[in-house]
């Protein structure tokens, strides 16, 4: 081997077509890039050079190339040979010791054409580091691992725990057991699909743990996170770490030069300062809430009927019946309830989608009756009509020993809640075995800070993946983290189309708005059909078109 040539670690290559090899007549970034060669580098076989030692050496060639890091960057996209990999990447941390904000530096088309460049010259990396345990966290680093990529996953728990989380397991689900509907006309039925078709961990983990729920997807947490714990701590390729990581700078991050943050909607206060520092951005939070859950053997059975909506035949659902007149006792009361208050430094955002119970019920006396309260497709057997108003309780578990009240999250006090909620016929006497709760969720303002394929902009080779991206719900989430996963192992090189349920979701992560607010998966998100058709006709419309574009690009990416 010749002397001019820095050998390489062979177990990955860095560069397209294998090159296992990089010369050193290139532009060089001084100490960064004599650090970068001295941990890189094997030593040259001819000359016995160090890593070390090749990295000094590095360090004497003219570095006029790197007076304007942004200018010379962009002048290596795209990227043709090892030479320019190598000191592109060297620019990269150039930019990132220097907290540049790129998004300032540069024009929209040139910062997509760098970050479409970044996805390529990530794979010099030969571990990556995951930040949570949760459904995107342990998703990520499933997909990495099963790649035979060395990944580290940090887990703060059981040292430290968010306000709302109870077990040291992976994967722990603390709103509810459900992942919603399975119907294939709806977004979400499409994005389980579409999940399935990609190698899913938690979809898995899901299926084998499931529990009756009519047209819904729900699970036995408990055996749910045990079943994504055992999966993840029997994986060669995977060191899972008990430790919290504070900030981006963490002494634990130094030996990675990819990380991902998957610190859920639950990040603890410190990590999320210094996501503020890298966003720039103030306020990265809102608010969601937690439904209580009850005995099964505490309620009473004369009150209340087994069946589902439309199907009384069905007894995954439990219901208890109101009449008008308990229905106004019963919203007056939420109106009156005594609530928790936020600190004072903190500005309550709920989120559309999931709003506390008595929030609906400030809305308007009629808004729980057609919301979470709706009766419709509910017969009571004892009456043989519908009644005004009805509380479902869905089963948490394959025993049904204890029962989640479907819509009611909350964030009224303790004691309001039990007196609140025993007006409820069938509750009387409840007991609870968790009440409801708030927590405040931290995400951030995506189309503003984060790349399409979910990096920081402000630090390159910082990853966002889960809640915190700015998605809303258990799949979703995990979703983000199964995509970044597949796309940091090299195994997609692409964004799904945007006319699929995954690709609408990482579409609405990069869609600017005046406010930008969390979203669930929702035909929404998607492209107009450009067709007239029946309302009763658009959802399997949209649906078919869904299921073609996302099986094209399959056959693409050849996964």
């Amino acid at each position: 081997m010749s002397s001019s040539v820095l050998q390489r670690p062979t177990r990955r290559s860095a560069f397209p077509g294998n090159t296992e090899s990089i010369s050193k007549n290139g532009p060089n970034a001084k100490k960064l890039r004599r650090r970068y060669v001295a941990r890189h580098a094997s030593p040259d076989l001819d000359t016995g050079d160090t890593g070390q030692e090749q990295g000094n050496r590095l360090a004497t060639k003219p570095t006029h190339a790197f007076r304007n890091p942004v200018h010379s960057l962009l002048e290596l996209i795209p990227p043709n040979t090892p030479e320019q990999y190598l000191a592109a990447h060297c620019v990269l941390r150039t930019l990132v010791l220097c907290n540049c904000p790129l998004h300032s530096r540069y024009s929209q088309r040139q910062q997509t054409q760098l970050f479409h460049f970044s996805g390529d010259i990530y794979p010099m990396t030969t571990t990556i580091a995951i930040i949570g345990g949760g459904l995107a966290g342990c998703e990520a680093a499933y997909q990495l691992a099963t790649a035979d990529i060395p990944t580290t996953l940090f887990e703060m728990k059981p040292d430290h725990f968010s306000p709302a989380h109870k077990k040291d397991g992976l994967a722990e689900l603390v709103c509810s057991n459900s992942l919603r509907s399975t119907d294939p006309e709806s977004g979400i039925g499409l994005l389980k699909q579409e999940m399935d078709a990609l190698g899913s961990l938690i979809m898995s983990a899901a299926h084998a743990t499931s529990i009756p729920a009519g047209k819904a997807l729900a699970v036995d947490r408990d055996l749910f996170s045990d079943e994504v714990t055992r999966r993840m701590e029997s994986l060669p390729n995977l060191t899972i770490v008990r430790q919290e990581i504070t900030s981006c700078n963490d002494s634990c991050l130094q030996n990675f030069s990819q990380v991902i943050i998957a610190a859920g909607p639950l990040a603890s206060e410190a990590l999320t300062r210094d996501l503020m520092t890298a966003t720039g951005e103030e306020d990265l939070y809102f608010y969601d809430a937690i439904a209580p859950i009850v005995a099964t053997d505490s309620i009473d059975m004369t009150k209340a009927f087994w069946g589902s909506r439309y199907n009384p035949e069905e007894k995954d659902y439990l219901n208890c019946p109101l009449t008008e007149e308990e229905y106004m006792a019963f919203v007056t009361a939420l109106k009156e309830g005594g609530r928790v208050k936020p600190r004072e430094f903190e500005k309550v955002v709920h989120f559309e989608g999931c709003l506390p119970v008595e929030t609906m019920a400030d809305r308007g006396d009629q808004t729980l009756s057609f919301g979470p309260l709706k009766p419709v497709g509910l017969i009571d057997p004892r009456t043989g009509n519908q009644p005004f108003a009805c509380v479902q309780l869905r089963a948490e578990n394959k025993g049904k020993t204890a029962m989640n009240m479907v819509g009611f999250q909350t964030k009224l006090t303790y004691p309001e809640q039990k007196r609140i909620f025993a007006m409820i016929p069938g509750l009387d006497h409840a007991e609870f075995e968790r009440m409801g709760s708030i927590h405040r969720n931290t995400f951030v303002n995506a189309p503003k800070v984060l790349t399409p394929h979910l990096e920081l902009a402000a630090r390159p080779g910082f990853f966002l993946a889960g809640q915190i991206t700015g998605v809303e719900g258990y799949l979703e989430s995990a979703a983000t983290g199964l995509w970044l996963g597949l796309f940091l192992a090299k195994k997609i090189t692409s964004l799904p189309p945007v006319e699929s349920a995954l690709g609408a979701l990482m579409g609405h992560l990069q869609t600017p708005a005046k406010k930008f607010q969390p979203s669930n998966v929702n035909f929404g998100l998607m492209p107009a059909l450009n067709q007239r058709a029946k309302k009763a006709l658009r959802k399997g419309l949209y649906a078919a078109r869904a299921v073609k574009a996302f099986d094209a690009w399959r056959e693409q990416e050849s996964i």
